[in-house]
Order: structure tokens, then C-alpha cells, then sequence
């Protein structure tokens, strides 16, 4: 069982480092074995240091599964390295390797405090058993750590539950020092809330600036709080919920089922908050929409996924959620899989995957941007806005829409909501529109203020599912704006530009209709033109390929949304929503009468396929390998990168190597599908070189890259070992 170490080892330099030692010796099994991390603490302004322990063959690929964006993990040694900046907060996080060879691989996680804080463990063996004892035994900027297992929520024993029991809650922390909730083990607490009990209300009296009349008459103080790890099934209403509070983490977060027997309830709900960062979270099940911020503003939805199953109710129905909020920003979200329309019962409209809804509240929404974000075979539209009171545009920016077939809303009686819904000011760039199917007039509706539309992709935009037909117009144009069409390609597109039933027709510049190729809903192929055919020579069409926004940041913070350069893919969480999504089963009679249920395990959930692996194949083309990394030596790089997905790997019969030079690729040399490394040799030392690796399938179809690599050959010097005492 895991417990803190508090012992510290200083090298002459001042550095702090946690000692452990590297056993490199061969097992008798290939397979990676990680010895049990316990957890541990560094102070601000020192580095973090921990070498891992592993018995196992040398070929071993490292790979960091948790942890900050900041935090980096050596890709031959496993080394975990982090320097912590001297003014950093208080804060728990989850540390988390991966290793992994042709053989296997073992993940193991940590839990490494910065400062001072106290760490408390509660569960069956502990001192404290419950959620409620625990609370009341910690103090502000502590960390309250739930041992792994099967949690109930014990006639709210085990929940924070919230109105009436608002004083049943976490203790505050400071702008100096964050109170935490974490897992023992990401993904490996589970609170069931049986349908009888909500599990995480957070019940604060911060008044919005904006929405200043309502508290719920709270005086407990919420603020400055990160709950993480945690999985939370069966609540019977929201299963987490945030009001009125201030500066909240809510990171790596499972969210299941909930309010299975109500329709107004959204799986994750935020009202009347500012500062909120919900990062790496992964919703499944039933619920109005999965992630919906109202009445809030200043808030992140950041690396998240979320899967739509079933919904029974009379209510609006859809995947990310900006309702009646301002300055909210998406980042690399995934809405997925969300086919199962028979079973959403009787929802008055859909908001489609990405929305913004503002009834009674039409002036008050701007500034909402949704940036690299995917849908992916969902039975709904992409975007939807209702700010028509608002001149401030809702912003969509390399946005993926691909296998979408909206569905009719009033349990599939009523009309089809379309792919764009711009009722108010809009923005859309650089989106890809890929194989959308409507049973509605038209596929785009704007009015009441300018909308533009600009440097997209719009492909097979009209698909039965085998061919091209024509399935109404591209654009309805309501009373009031504009609608301007620029730099778009449109190809093989059958129906009208303009719908007869609107009051004019778009404004329409520079159309193209040039065969995108695409292989990838991803990226682009390097070779297009539509690179720098775009407004300004700006590209057309979407690229998700990288995050936006430093983990952990909260609006305004320093990078929350610049451009960090770490790969998207593999996407975050994947493994445990591949377990849960696919775990979760429905049975009963569907809206036509059908009885066969709902099955969790499909699409990207179903055995030995992965989310990324998924996406990246579902055009048909081959994966190629992620975590393409270089280890930099004398005249020499070694690469490593990763296998694929058991249900591609199979298919994988060689990778080929390349160096890249000014953007050409030149083959350097194949190796066999069941190699995972490769040195290059004869380098000049000081002089940077990038490489890259792609992956042939069985019919001798080669995939693309992903990323390169970018190393600097060198001669670096022996290092003796430090001098070693004991504070």
C-alpha cells in the first residue's frame, strides 16, 4: 500500500531528488514489471527527481501516462525530471510512467504533493473511513487521498452532497495553497450513487459579479479546490456539480450515468462559477448534455471525452455545453460515438455537439471559443449558437465533424437541428466537414447577426452512406446579418448554395473544389494545396495535432491558451475510457419499439482498439506510430516510438525510417513490425537532424507520419555520481 516518503536526498549542487535505484537485469519474463511508486513530496523552487525501478530486457520505451505537461519522462531510462517554479501553488498531482516492449507493458502511479500540505488516506484499512470523516480531519491545503476500490455513497457518507448539506464539503484553500480530493490511482475509485444520492456538489457563496443575486443563501467558502482521479457512477442528478465558487480543478475525472430517471440534468453542471478548469475528463451514459457550464464565465474544458448513450426526458439534448456564459473556452475535446439516437427519448431540440444556448439570456453570451475540437459518428449536428443578442461572435476553429446524421428532435418526430445553427454572431474557421447525412432542408442556418464561415473543408457533404446525393441546400439565411462564405472548399457537394426558403443568399468569395485527398480526418496531407489557399494564404480545412492550453492552467493564467507543442495523440484518458465506455451496457424497449438495447462496447471502445488508433482509422488509411521520440548521442540519434492498437498492430508488417529535411523525406532504412527502435549512425555531431517514422500494412499500404522528431547529435560528458547524505 502506498504511503507519503518524506525522505530527501541532497547532491552537493542544492538539488533535491528522491533516490532509487535502476536494476537492469534480464527477467525471465520480457514483459516490463514496475516496482510500486509510494508517494512523495518536493517544495517549491527545487527540482524534481525520481529514477523508476525495473527489472526487464533493455528494450524498454518510456512514455509519461500523468502528470503536468511540464513534467518529462526520459524515453530510454524512465527518468521522471520536474522543476518547480518557486511561486507554484500548493498542489497534489498524479505522476503516472508507462513501460513498454514488444512483449507488453506495466503503468504505474504516484502522487507527488507540492509544499507542505498534509496528506491524509481514507478506506476500509484506514484510520477514517468515509469521505465525510476525512474532510473533517484535514485542513485547508491538505490532500485527502481515497484508497482504490469500489466506493457506495453510504447515505452520503461518501459524497459531497451538497443543498442541504452544504457544511458536508472540503475545506477551502488559498490562491497560495489548493485543498485536494484525489484517487488513490486515477480511474481506480469508483462512488456509485446507486440512483439514490448525488456525489459531488460543491456548494459555495461566491456571488458571480455578473449573476449577483443568487448564492443559495451559502456562507461555507468552496474555493481554491482540485478534485481528481475519481470515477463517479449512478448519481441521481448531476454527478458533479459546482456552484457559486471560484478557482476548481476538476482533472482526470470519470464521470458515468446519472439522473437515469430525469431529464434535466447534465452529467457534469457548472452554474454561477468563474475559474473552473476541467481538464482530461471522460462522461458516458445517460444525461441532458455531458459537460454544461451556465451562468458562469472564465472557465476551461480542456482534453476531455465524452460519449452520448441514452437520454429520457423533454429536454434539449447535446455533447459540450456553453449555456447563458461568457469567455468559455474548449480545447481538444471529443465528442464520440454517439449513435444510439433510438434510445433518446422525448428531448424537445438538440443542441448538437458543441453549443451554446441562451434562453432568456440572449445578449449575455461572447467570447465562447472552440478550438481543435472533434465529433466523430454522431447522430447530431456540429455547432449550435443562440446569442442573437450579441454582436460578440462565438468562435469555432479547427473543428472535425465527420460521420455525422442529425437526428430529429421530439424523439426523432420533429425537425432536424442543422450541422451550424447560427442564430447570433459566428466565426468559423478552418473546419472539415466530412460524409454528413440530414434528413433536414439545409445544412448551415444564420440570423439575427453576421455569421462567416471561412477556409473549411466541405466533403461529401450530402452522403447516404455510399455515394454523393442531394440533400437540400448548403445555407439558409434567416432575417437580419450577414453570411459570408470565403475560401471554402466545396467539392462534389450535389445540392443549392442557397436555400429558396431564406430571405438571400450568402456573400460568396474565392470557392474552391479541389479533392482534398484526405487520409487523415487529422491533419492535412503535407503536399495540399489547400495549405495556403485559405484567406490571407491561411490553410483550409481543420488540423488537430497538438494541445492547446498548459495542463492545469485556469483562464488568464500564464499559457492557458498558446500553443504547447505536445502531440495530441494518444489522446489522454483513453485507456480508461476504452474500460468504461465499453463496460457500460442498456437494455429495454427503444422509442420504435426495438429491444436491443444499448452495447458499450463499440466503436472505438470495442477489444484491443484504442480511441486514437480508432480515429486515425476510421478513413481507411494505416495508423502511423505515435511517441516517435530521438535520444541524441555521439555522431548518432536512436529513435523509439510505439506500437499500435492490438487490432492494427496485427496488420503492421514494417516501419520505415526517414530523415526530413526541409520538409522532403528521404528512406533511411525498414525494420520488422515487432521492432520499436532504430539507430541512426554517421551523424554530425552539433548539427540538428529530424526524423520520422511511418507504418506498411499487410497490403502494402504506407501510412503517413505522424510527428518528427527534431535531435542534435553530441558528445556529452561522462557525469560522475553525486555525493550523496541525508538531510
Amino acid at each position: 500500500m502506498k504511503t507519503l516518503k518524506n525522505n530527501k536526498f541532497v547532491n552537493k549542487t542544492g538539488i533535491t531528488f528522491f533516490l532509487s535505484t535502476l536494476i537492469s537485469s534480464y527477467a525471465l519474463s520480457a514483459v516490463p514489471t514496475l516496482q510500486t511508486i509510494d508517494d512523495q513530496r518536493v517544495i517549491q523552487g527545487e527540482t524534481y527527481s525520481y529514477q523508476p525501478e525495473l527489472d526487464v530486457t533493455e528494450r524498454v520505451y518510456w512514455t509519461k501516462t500523468y502528470g503536468p505537461d511540464s513534467v518529462v519522462v526520459h524515453p530510454r531510462t524512465g527518468k521522471v525530471s520536474w522543476d518547480i517554479p518557486a511561486d507554484m501553488p500548493g498542489e497534489s498531482y498524479h505522476l503516472g510512467i508507462k513501460a513498454s516492449n514488444g512483449d507488453g507493458s506495466d503503468e504505474e502511479t504516484w502522487i507527488v504533493t507540492v509544499g507542505n500540505g498534509n496528506l491524509l488516506y481514507i478506506g476500509p484499512d484506514e484510520t477514517y473511513k468515509t469521505l465525510k470523516d476525512g474532510m473533517k480531519n484535514i485542513a485547508s491545503g491538505d490532500t485527502l487521498v481515497m484508497r482504490n476500490g469500489d466506493w457506495v455513497h453510504n447515505s452520503l457518507a461518501n459524497t459531497i452532497p451538497g443543498n442541504p448539506y452544504k457544511t458536508q464539503t472540503l475545506p477551502a484553500g488559498t490562491s497560495q495553497a489548493y485543498t485536494n480530493l484525489m484517487a488513490e490511482d486515477p480511474g481506480k475509485v469508483v462512488i456509485d450513487g446507486q440512483n439514490q444520492a448525488q456525489l459531488i456538489s460543491l456548494w459555495g457563496s461566491e456571488k458571480h459579479p455578473d449573476w449577483p443575486l443568487s448564492n443559495n443563501n451559502s456562507t461555507i467558502d468552496t474555493d481554491y479546490l482540485t478534485i481528481k482521479g475519481l470515477v463517479l457512477i449512478n448519481s441521481d442528478n448531476e454527478a458533479l456539480r459546482v456552484n457559486n465558487s471560484k478557482y476548481i480543478k476538476l482533472i482526470n475525472i470519470g464521470i458515468g450515468p446519472s439522473s437515469i430517471d430525469h431529464g434535466a440534468y447534465a452529467n457534469v453542471y457548472i452554474y454561477r462559477s468563474q475559474y473552473v478548469l476541467i481538464e482530461g475528463m471522460y462522461v458516458w451514459g445517460h444525461g441532458r448534455y455531458k459537460i454544461q457550464l451556465k451562468n458562469s464565465s472564465e472557465s476551461i474544458v480542456r482534453r476531455s471525452i465524452a460519449r452520448i448513450d441514452d437520454y429520457i426526458g423533454g429536454e434539449p439534448i447535446g455533447g459540450f455545453i456553453s449555456y447563458c456564459s461568457r469567455n468559455i473556452l474548449f480545447q481538444n475535446n471529443i465528442l464520440i460515438d454517439s449513435d444510439q439516437s433510438n434510445y433518446w427519448g422525448n428531448h424537445n431540440e438538440i443542441i448538437n455537439a458543441f453549443g451554446v444556448p441562451a434562453t432568456n439570456c440572449e445578449a449575455y453570451p461572447e467570447f465562447n471559443e472552440f478550438k481543435r475540437n472533434i465529433a466523430l459518428n454522431i447522430h447530431m449536428g456540429l455547432m449550435n449558437t443562440d446569442a442573437r443578442q450579441n454582436v460578440n461572435p462565438t468562435l469555432w476553429e479547427d473543428l472535425v465533424g465527420w460521420d455525422l446524421k442529425p437526428n430529429r428532435h421530439s424523439g426523432g418526430t420533429g425537425s432536424v437541428v442543422p450541422i451550424l445553427s447560427g442564430v447570433g454572431a459566428t466565426v468559423t474557421n478552418r473546419m472539415t466537414l466530412g460524409e454528413v447525412e440530414t434528413e433536414g432542408n439545409y445544412f448551415m442556418y444564420s440570423r439575427e447577426k453576421d455569421s462567416t464561415v471561412k477556409n473549411s473543408i466541405f466533403h461529401r457533404v450530402g452522403w447516404d452512406g455510399t455515394e454523393v446525393v442531394d440533400q437540400g441546400a448548403l445555407v439558409r439565411r434567416g432575417s437580419g446579418g450577414q453570411f459570408y462564405f470565403s475560401n471554402n472548399n466545396l467539392e462534389d457537394f450535389m445540392g443549392d448554395l442557397t436555400d429558396s426558403g431564406g430571405v438571400g443568399a450568402p456573400i460568396v468569395s474565392n470557392t474552391l473544389s479541389l479533392s482534398p485527398e484526405i487520409q487523415y480526418m487529422t491533419m492535412l496531407p503535407r503536399n495540399s494545396a489547400l495549405r495556403d489557399s485559405g484567406v490571407d494564404n491561411d490553410r483550409v480545412g481543420a488540423e488537430v495535432m497538438t494541445m492547446l492550453g498548459t495542463s492545469g492552467t485556469l483562464y488568464g493564467d500564464s499559457g492557458y491558451d498558446s500553443e504547447t507543442g505536445i502531440p495530441m495523440w494518444p489522446f489522454p484518458n483513453q485507456d480508461l475510457a476504452h474500460k468504461y465506455f465499453g463496460s457500460f451496457s442498456l437494455t429495454g424497449v427503444d422509442r420504435e419499439g426495438g429491444s436491443a438495447g444499448i452495447e458499450g462496447a463499440r466503436g472505438f471502445a470495442v477489444e484491443d482498439q484504442s480511441m486514437s488508433n480508432y480515429i486515425w482509422t476510421y478513413l481507411g488509411a494505416p495508423v502511423p506510430p505515435f511517441g516517435v521520440s530521438g535520444l541524441a548521442g555521439h555522431e548518432q540519434v536512436k529513435l523509439l516510438w510505439n506500437a499500435s492498437a492490438p487490432i492494427s498492430q496485427s496488420q503492421i508488417t514494417a516501419y520505415n525510417v526517414y530523415q526530413v529535411v526541409d520538409g522532403t523525406a528521404t528512406l533511411l532504412t525498414s525494420v520488422a513490425a515487432n521492432v520499436y527502435d532504430y539507430t541512426v549512425k554517421g551523424l554530425v555531431n552539433d548539427e540538428s537532424v529530424q526524423f520520422a517514422v511511418t507504418a506498411v500494412r499487410s497490403d502494402d499500404v504506407e501510412s503517413d507520419y505522424a510527428y518528427a522528431t527534431l535531435n542534435t547529435p553530441e558528445i556529452k560528458p561522462a557525469h560522475l555520481p553525486p555525493v550523496l547524505t541525508i538531510e
